[in-house]
């Protein structure tokens, strides 16, 4: 393969999780009774249709097809596959969260009625934990008994994270599509 062509392969696949976004948010609008995580998978499995006919047109339109080559072919197929399970994964962390909470609660616990995990997750105890977890990571430093914020990565990944979630069509402030 020349190496524009390899390049240009290169950069399309850099830029496959854009294409897996951009599928996301269309299939979360149009799907908005599916559950969440499905759609998610279904644009992984459905984004790598940008990223090969983006190698098929632009990167070698006269010479052979890149994904005719099988050494290249099979390491497109990976770094996509793994692109693509990387992208769910973080967005399946952003929706499962609050369920793996409650989990993690009735482990340590053990069974509990509603209202006891209802007391264990309440709201108050949440921005405590949270708070306390800020400070401990120098996000947040507490001055004359007001948090301010330390500028620092989580807070530019919280940034994102939001933008995402709006992008995509959530709601901002209430509970997932999927009851969580």
């Amino acid at each position: 393969m020349a190496r524009g062509a390899l390049l240009g392969f290169l950069v399309i696949l850099a830029t496959s999780p854009v294409w897996i976004l951009l599928t996301h948010i269309v299939l979360a609008r149009l799907c908005r009774r599916t559950p969440p995580q499905l759609v998610a998978a279904a644009a992984g499995l459905a984004g790598i249709v940008h990223p090969t006919l983006l190698s098929c047109m632009l990167v070698a339109p006269d010479a052979p097809s890149v994904l005719r080559l099988p050494v290249e072919l099979t390491y497109g197929a990976l770094v996509y596959a793994c692109l693509a399970y990387s992208y769910f994964h973080l967005f399946n962390m952003s929706e499962t969260a609050r369920r793996i909470r409650i989990l993690s609660e009735l482990y340590v616990a053990g069974p509990l009625s509603a209202q006891e995990i209802s007391r264990l997750y309440s709201g108050e105890g949440l921005v405590e934990a949270r708070l306390d977890r800020l400070v401990a990571t120098r996000q947040l430093e507490l001055r004359a008994e007001r948090y301010v914020r330390v500028p620092r990565l989580l807070y530019a990944a919280a940034w994102l994270t939001r933008g995402w979630r709006s992008v995509l069509g959530f709601n901002r402030g209430g509970a997932s599509r999927s009851g969580a």
